[in-house]
């Protein structure tokens, strides 16, 4: 049930919304993207159903600040990616980040 929706952002502000992955594959994609979410849940929020599990995923693809800004040998390269996921049945580890957390989870 439900359809995945795919959103792909242009760093000059174009917007491809599509719910087919076949979207990535489209030659009119921007020159540059800075972002695509894949989100399990919202072509179907509209019509007020909410699905028991869902996940969205966000790829962020913006510029990451330069060395001055962070020492990319003590952190990961900043960025605002995520990934969200909801269920009746998520891990412990998901729990602990309440369903929305880095993609780069700290060790523990």
């Amino acid at each position: 049930m439900g359809h995945l929706a795919v959103i792909i952002i242009g760093a000059n502000g174009e917007q491809i919304v599509d719910s087919r992955v076949e979207a990535l594959a489209q030659n009119d994609l921007p020159d540059k993207i800075v972002s695509i979410t894949f989100d399990s849940a919202s072509a179907l929020k509209g019509f007020n159903i909410i699905l028991p599990n869902s996940f969205r995923l966000n790829l962020d693809f913006t510029e990451p600040p330069g060395f001055h800004a962070y020492n990319p040998w003590d952190q990961p390269t900043p960025n605002n990616s995520v990934l969200e996921v909801a269920g009746s049945n998520v891990t412990a580890r998901v729990q602990r980040h309440n369903g929305r957390f880095p993609l780069d989870f700290p060790s523990g």
